[in-house]
């Protein structure tokens, strides 16, 4: 016989005028157990009728691989293995303790049965105690029963709206072992209408023996220490309750967004005594210390929403609670998932939270602290994250956190750290194990590249049974050259005249080309480029001075000969001065200027005409001008004619000889002035009288005579 210690917590709404009040009384029942052997808080002979009782092989925690048999205590149900058990009611309400290193309790009242955590399942808007057959149409359909040593399930109903509930033990994220209980409720309406459905679970946390459990958020830098909520999309990770920071021992860990949990709409941290006495609607108080009793006294609450289930639908809401575990020692603490879920093709969460502590253990308060994490290969900080996180300051003997995102990139076990900044610093290191996932989906396909170059490179790998990427198998086969597309058609890492099948020519070879210039500038020359390429066509034949009558476009300028202004003597239709072949006024001539660029024939500008033979001008064009042509020649030359000069009287007559030119000389008088005979009827003397009209005839006075004595003397003349 063993003596054994229960604490039992009692709890009633009194009616009447004093309202809603809640009371918790505590007080010790000291009694004297008999024990069976294996089943340390079996009442002796094994429970209510209806309930299993404790087979005796041993602890009754159950075999060291944690496969424990099933336990009653009394009307209760036990689940249970290495690290944590779930004790169940006849109703179906839940009690959650842990055994390592010792025995200790998750929820309150832990291992007696639970009375102050509970799950109220709202229907068309009225709140019903799951178990409970308060409500109208509320019946246990299924009494809690094990079906094995870490799972039980317990059936409910209320009218059409049927609830299983199913706690199983299983592996959480702060550990690596199944010391968390999965608790999960499945909700079908059967009905032919729909209904509207949503749950509220309280959890009253105690840890340890210490009913006012502090928490630790993700992303919060302090505890909590009051009420407090979280609404959609904001709704933490998980949450850690414990008595005491420096104890690393006694810690319990809710799961509310990672593994397969349904993430609530609501999640509140309450004072127990104020909570427990509504039945669904509660507003938190920022200043509530949980001390509305009188004592410190917390709880966790989840709410789903109430929303419409389709007639023949059914709904599913998760949540995990269960041991938690913070690493490190001394006043550095440093948590995180241990493992992640593998999910197909990817780790679930990812990112996942890490979260740091570090307690102020000295009497003042301390500013300016920081926390570094350390990552190995197969993390990394997610996007936006630091690896260095400043703190707050701590007051004396107060403790703050700061938490990181992180994500998993390699499977594998990877170890972490974080270091505060002090010398030398205080440490703590966790690791977590990303399991291998698939690569992909099987039968999905993705795009790939092969080793083959060119379009060969393009490939496909089709994802095989087991979540694996087969090999890369190319799309295309080598096909001949393209040589103008751009792509390595052939796969030889070759494009167009890069590759040999493409060039026209081997390297350095030449051959004859055409020039675009005219003439015999159009011959050239073409090089075989190193790539295979004729280069440009370098003419061999330089321009030349054109020559105008070989046929050949000496200077390159598409005109041959005559055609070249370079061989044109003048411009078409130009005219000028020449002389033709004929004398005299017949030589002056005019050339006109071809269409060819050529002068035409000296065509003369003066037909012959009669001689004129005094003008200087060889009028007839036969060479001789004036006197010298013989249409001008009046006599024969040398032979004389008689003339009449200017002289008078026998002077007048004269003699012409006929020149070489065959003109007549001057007239030459022939006869010279002599003594006027004065009856011969001659002008003698040349003066233009004859005989006696002459004075030097009329002899009649003395004076006369005197004349005739002073007149000149004339030859010949008498006196």
């Amino acid at each position: 016989m063993v003596p054994v210690v229960r604490r039992w917590r009692f709890w009633r709404v009194p009616t009447g005028g004093l309202g809603k009040i809640t009371m918790k009384l505590h007080f010790v029942i000291v009694g004297t157990l008999v024990f069976l052997a294996g089943c340390p808080w079996s009442d002796q002979g094994g429970g209510d009728a209806g309930q299993p009782a404790d087979s005796g092989t041993g602890d009754r925690r159950g075999t060291p691989n944690g496969n424990a048999q099933p336990h009653s205590v009394g009307s209760v149900l036990a689940i249970a293995n290495d690290y944590v058990g779930a004790n169940i009611d006849y109703d179906g309400r839940f009690n959650v303790g842990a055994f390592q290193p010792a025995q200790w309790d998750l929820l309150y009242g832990w291992p007696d049965p639970a009375w102050t955590s509970g799950t109220v399942i709202r229907i068309d808007g009225v709140p019903c105690n799951y178990g409970d057959d308060a409500c109208t149409g509320a019946e246990i359909t299924e009494s809690p029963v094990n079906r094995d040593a870490t799972t039980n399930v317990s059936a409910w109903k209320v009218g059409p709206i049927a609830v299983v509930q199913t706690l199983h033990l299983t592996t959480g994220l702060g550990t690596d072992h199944a010391d968390t209980v999965k608790i999960q409720y499945d909700i079908t309406n059967s009905d032919t209408v729909q209904h509207s459905v949503g749950v509220r679970l309280l959890l009253d946390t105690e840890i340890n023996g210490d009913d006012g459990a502090l928490f630790w958020i993700p992303g919060l830098a302090n505890v909590v220490a009051n009420e407090a909520e979280w609404d959609l999309p904001n709704i933490p990770l998980y949450y850690q309750a414990f008595g005491d920071l420096a104890d690393r021992t006694h810690i319990a860990e809710g799961i509310l967004g990672a593994l397969d949990a349904t993430i609530p709409d609501r999640f509140l941290i309450v004072s127990w005594n104020d909570f427990s006495s509504t039945t669904w609607d509660y507003t938190v108080s920022a200043s509530n210390q949980f001390l509305s009793g009188g004592y410190p006294d917390s709880a966790v609450a989840l709410y789903w929403n109430a929303s419409s289930l389709a007639a023949g639908a059914s709904r599913s809401y998760i949540t995990y609670y269960g041991i938690g575990d913070i690493s490190g020692t001394g006043d550095l603490g440093l948590t995180g998932p241990t493992q992640l879920a593998a999910v197909t093709t990817h780790w679930a969460p990812n990112p996942f939270t890490v979260v740091g502590y570090l307690k102020n253990s000295s009497g003042l308060p301390k500013t300016g602290e920081s926390l570094t994490l350390a990552l190995t290969a197969g993390l990394a900080l997610a996007t936006g994250e630091t690896a260095t996180h400043p703190l707050p300051d701590i007051p004396a003997g107060q403790a703050v956190g700061t938490s990181w995102g992180v994500v998993g990139v390699a499977s594998g076990t990877w170890p972490y750290a974080a270091a505060d900044g002090s010398s030398p610093p205080l440490a703590a290191q966790r690791s977590i194990v990303l399991p291998p996932v698939w690569q992909c989906t099987p039968a999905a396909t993705q795009a790939c590249t092969t080793t083959s170059l060119g379009v060969c490179a393009a490939g496909q790998q089709i994802c095989n049974s087991a979540g694996v990427w087969g090999p890369c198998v190319q799309n295309l086969q080598p096909a001949p050259e393209n040589c103008n597309d751009g792509i390595d058609n052939d796969c030889d890492g070759l494009v167009d005249s890069a590759d040999p099948d493409c060039w026209a020519c081997s390297p350095a070879t030449t051959q004859a080309c055409t020039t675009n210039q005219p003439g015999p500038c159009a011959a050239g020359q073409q090089t075989c480029s190193s790539t295979g390429a004729w280069g440009p066509c370098v003419g061999t034949v330089p321009p030349s001075p054109e020559v105008c009558n070989d046929g050949i476009d000496n200077d390159c300028d598409g005109l041959v000969d005559s055609a070249d202004p370079d061989c044109r003597a003048c411009t078409a239709a130009a005219t000028r001065v020449c002389a033709t072949s004929k004398p005299g006024a017949c030589a002056a001539g005019q050339q006109t200027c071809s269409s060819a660029g050529a002068w035409g024939p000296c065509v003369q500008n003066v037909q012959p005409s009669p001689e004129v033979c005094t003008d200087g001008i060889d009028n007839d064009c036969d060479g001789l001008v004036d006197s010298a042509d013989p249409d001008c020649r009046v006599c024969t030359f040398a032979s004389m004619q008689w003339c009449t000069t200017t002289a008078l009287g026998v002077c007048a007559k004269g003699q012409q000889t006929c020149n070489s030119a065959g003109v007549w000389g001057p007239c030459v008088q022939t006869t010279q002035p002599s003594c006027e005979v004065c009856n011969d009827g001659l002008d003698n003397d040349c003066d233009g009288l004859v005989d006696s009209a002459d004075p030097d005839c009329q002899v009649t006075c003395p004076l006369d005579f005197l004349k005739c004595l002073l007149a000149p003397w004339t030859p010949g003349c008498k006196r």
